[in-house]
């Protein structure tokens, strides 16, 4: 509906002055001069200003004109005070937007279900027991933690996914994937990496995904003799196929092996989890690791000792969990090779909700994310008192106005309307504004999140984003706007009304006031962002600046996959021996060696071992390294021989342990000794290896932690190893000729994720990093609102004591007394709010604690740095009006009052 407001307004003015007209004339009529007439005309009438506002008033939607009033006014009242309509907007479009991208990231990590049909009838299919099943798995895949008293884990044999499948078929369709594992991939002669996840041929079908191209796969695509196919996600057929409309149906090379595109899945399929890694599905009897050349895992589907399949499934309509676990734990003990000995401590089925998907992100980030999440809420209350504070100044130098209003008849809950209004108009600019920076700030935080098995989350400007903005932005609006129009509105009387320049002492000395008290509760959360941010800093500060146990400069990594690309196991080797020899002899190179798990990469290979006849475990990190890798690192050995060429032998016969593993096995006197895997099924022979060295402890998996380690030697069958080399010049000086090099032992095997060594350690850093950086940012924000909000009330309070401080002045007061006058207000406050904030900063530590790696959270440095960083700000704040004071001429501001 449009109004025409002018034509309203004309058409009332016109109605009134006639009827004013028309009492005039009936008066002059009886005789009464024309300007007597007038006046009764008005009298009896009534003020044609008056009556208009009645008129006003009695119309259907006489709330709008009024509300039409207000939001020009306030409009006219932020154009007329450009500082304080700024400062506000900007502080409230920092809050709001750090809220909402971190509410934002909740909503997509937390709690948001997966985008496919009735995704609550989805179920991850679990075991829980104690400990690992050792006498029913000989080897297994996947993961494993404690939750209420038990081990949980998401790892089962093909064999049993198949009973239990047949089992409950008329209460849920089961499916069953792998975790996704990284190939080298190739599409119309463009090679690439991407990960693949083998699924049984009705997973796609199970989660009810639509194909944008093609088709799904199917039971039918799950057979040794079927065709191998392959369905790729939308992200891939961007990336990879520069989505190609005729992809369906083309050819798709995955480690050597060639499949047929079957489909392309629908855009807003993501996978089982945000940042979900897997790109390409292949159907499990066709599967990569099924390819490997140690014939390991040729057999897999077949072998009920192997575990390494993760079950979901999808509930028929009315069937509850309850119902379907007991079916599914029955098939699921039938499916053993043989019963075991305690069966109370056997695993047993345990489901969980599947809505959301896989937890791979919720469980790594729901802690740090709700820290986060509250203080960004702290920073936003910090920025609403610091806006609350503003809008009293500014009604108190009103004061003057808003006492005209009321003497005129304006209502004091109209005036408080108004006053809500301007800040209302205040809260949708810093919502407005507040948007983009929520964009940027979610963005960055979703490429922090990537790991080694996920991807950058993405975020859009979606409806979801928009409506948590607005939430945020009513939420900030009433905890800014209520008081202040409350409190202007409520204070006005007829003493408003003779305020002038000379009444400004009386109105400066009433006590501590409402915005003394607000500036004391900002300095107390300022306390808890302020000492997060520098406990956070220094953190990543002692990780980064910790002893690796070598020199991280000028070292670079890159990975091949030879492997994938047509080397049989007799040609490995060679390869590897050739580029060694390339690579060493390339200028610029000083050192190479070559590694089978890529050395600070966080996860790698792990495993227990023990000295044969003993009982006790060593958990180590272990690694299959060529006789040069060690030299990369140390020129030395703490006892004992380096690897030789004669050690590269298949299997191996020797091995090298760390110091600090030696130490734990018993010194020096372990060397000479047998070591030997101590996992395995029970009774099984286990390999052994005879110790020849103990190298110097270095980190080998992340500059956060120091494991033990144990070095294997590389006997060169492996598909896929890591390059490490070391360079006598900067690292990007010396990559072109390293390319070149192993362009010239086969120009047709890229490298893979090259990256120097400091690189590879800083990205190991990232969720370290997250919270330095976004910690620092609050606690910078929350710092400038506290100096803006303690200057601002200083210096208002200064500004209505010019009276009294030139008084003080003309009587032989110091500048220096003046200034220690205002400084003590100002520091008082301060001092005050530190106070208060410190036993909210011990509150606050436990939550802290576990995203601490070499900080404590209440470490005394740390609170004594960040309680001198508030005080300096405050001393700053206070200073700036104390020194103006203190430079008043008595003459002229007596003159003045």
């Amino acid at each position: 509906m449009t109004f025409s407001w002018k034509r309203r307004e004309s058409e009332l003015h016109n109605e009134v002055a006639h009827h004013l007209h028309h009492l005039a004339a009936e008066y002059e009529r009886q005789g009464y001069p024309r300007e007597e007439a007038l006046r009764l005309a008005q009298r009896e009438f009534g003020g044609p200003t008056q009556v208009q506002e009645r008129c006003r008033d009695e119309r259907p939607w006489a709330w709008m004109a009024g509300l039409r009033q207000d939001i020009v006014f306030g409009w006219r009242m932020m154009r007329r005070n450009p500082a304080i309509t700024a400062a506000a907007v900007m502080s409230l479009a920092l809050g709001i937007g750090a809220n909402t991208a971190i509410v934002s990231l909740m909503d997509r990590v937390l709690w948001r279900d997966l985008p496919l049909p009735n995704p609550r009838q989805l179920t991850l299919v679990h075991w829980k027991g104690h400990g690992y099943p050792q006498e029913l798995a000989d080897s297994a895949s996947g993961s494993m933690g404690a939750a209420g008293g038990w081990d949980v884990a998401d790892f089962f044999s093909y064999p049993a996914f198949a009973q239990m499948r047949k089992s409950v078929s008329t209460l849920a369709s089961v499916a069953a994937f792998t975790y996704p594992d990284q190939r080298s991939v190739s599409f119309a002669g463009r090679p690439t990496v991407a990960r693949e996840r083998a699924v049984s041929g009705n997973f796609l079908s199970t989660l009810q995904v639509r194909p944008q191209f093609g088709r799904l796969l199917t039971d039918d695509d799950d057979r040794y003799a079927a065709p191998a196919v392959a369905v790729v996600s939308h992200r891939f057929w961007t990336r990879a196929m520069s989505s190609d409309p005729n992809a369906a149906g083309r050819t798709l090379t995955i480690d050597n092996q060639a499949y047929l595109i079957a489909g392309v899945l629908e855009p807003a399929f993501y996978g089982l989890a945000p940042g979900d890694a897997a790109e390409i599905y292949t159907p499990l009897h066709h599967a990569s690791f099924l390819h490997d050349r140690s014939g390991e895992m040729r057999n897999a589907l077949e072998n009920n000792r192997y575990w390494g399949m993760q079950l979901l499934a999808r509930r028929a309509t009315g069937i509850a969990e309850s119902r379907l676990e007991p079916a599914m734990d029955i098939t699921f003990r039938a499916a053993w090779a043989k019963p075991p000995k305690n069966p109370a401590a056997a695993p047993r089925i345990s489901l969980d909700e599947g809505r959301r998907g896989l937890g791979i992100l919720r469980d790594d980030f729901r802690e740090p994310l709700l820290v986060l999440g509250g203080l960004v809420t702290l920073l936003l209350v910090i920025a609403c008192v610091n806006i609350a504070n503003l809008l009293l100044a500014r009604a108190n130098a009103r004061q003057k106005e808003l006492a005209m209003r009321i003497s005129l008849g304006c209502g004091r809950a109209r005036l408080m309307r108004q006053l809500f209004t301007e800040s209302a108009l205040l809260a949708l600019l810093g919502g407005i504004a507040g948007i983009g920076i929520a964009w940027v700030t979610a963005t960055l935080l979703g490429q922090f999140l990537a790991g080694h098995e996920t991807i950058a989350i993405g975020f859009t400007l979606d409806w979801r984003m928009l409506a948590i903005v607005g939430a945020i932005a009513v939420a900030a609006l009433l905890a800014f706007g209520l008081f202040p129009a409350w409190q202007a509105s409520r204070r006005l009387d007829a003493a408003s009304l003779k305020q002038g320049s000379g009444s400004r002492g009386a109105v400066a000395r009433r006590g501590w006031n409402s915005g003394r008290w607000f500036v004391t509760f900002q300095m107390a959360l300022s306390v808890i962002l302020v000492m997060t941010a520098v406990v956070f800093t220094r953190n990543l500060a002692g990780i980064q600046s910790s002893d690796l146990g070598f020199e991280r400069r000028n070292l670079i990594l890159f990975g091949t996959r030879p492997g994938t690309s047509g080397y049989d196991k007799q040609r490995l080797a060679q390869f590897y021996f050739q580029l060694e020899q390339r690579l060493r002899e390339t200028p610029g190179v000083t050192a190479v060696g070559i590694a089978s798990v890529r050395p600070m990469d966080i996860g790698g290979w792990w495993d227990a071992v023990r000295i044969p006849g003993q009982a006790k475990r060593y958990d180590v990190s272990v690694n299959a390294v060529t006789p040069s890798y060690l030299l990369l690192y140390t020129s030395r050995m703490i006892a004992g021989r380096n690897f030789d060429p004669a050690d590269l032998t298949s299997p191996p016969k020797v091995a090298i342990i760390s110091e600090d593993l030696a130490r734990q096995m018993g010194g020096n006197a372990v060397l000479g000794s047998r070591l030997a895997v101590a996992g395995g099924p029970p009774n099984a022979k286990l390999p052994e290896y005879e110790i020849v060295g103990i190298a110097p402890a270095i980190a080998v998996t992340s500059i956060k932690e120091r494991p033990s380690a144990l070095w294997l030697p590389f006997t060169g069958d492996a598909p896929e190893a890591t390059i490490v080399l070391r360079t006598s010049q900067p690292p990007k000086a010396v990559l072109p000729a390293i390319r070149q090099a192993m362009r010239a032992v086969d120009r047709n095997l890229p490298m893979v994720d090259t990256i120097t060594m400091e690189e590879q350690i800083s990205n190991g850093l990232q969720r370290e990093r997250m919270f330095a950086t976004l910690c620092s940012g609050f606690g910078i924000l929350a710092l400038a609102l506290s100096v803006v909000g303690l200057y601002g009330v200083i210096s208002f309070g200064t500004s209505r004591r010019r009276g009294e401080i030139g008084v003080r002045l003309a009587l032989g007061a110091q500048p220096r007394n003046v200034v220690s006058l205002i400084l003590r207000e100002g520091l008082g406050m301060a001092v005050l709010g530190i106070l208060l904030g410190v036993p909210f900063v011990w509150l606050g530590a436990k939550y802290m604690q576990k995203e601490l790696t070499r900080m404590k959270p209440l470490d005394p440095l740390s609170l004594i740095v960040a309680l001198g960083i508030l005080l300096l700000a405050a001393l700053f704040a206070a200073g700036l009006p104390a020194l103006r004071a203190s430079t008043l001429d008595p003459a002229e501001t007596l003159r003045q009052e």
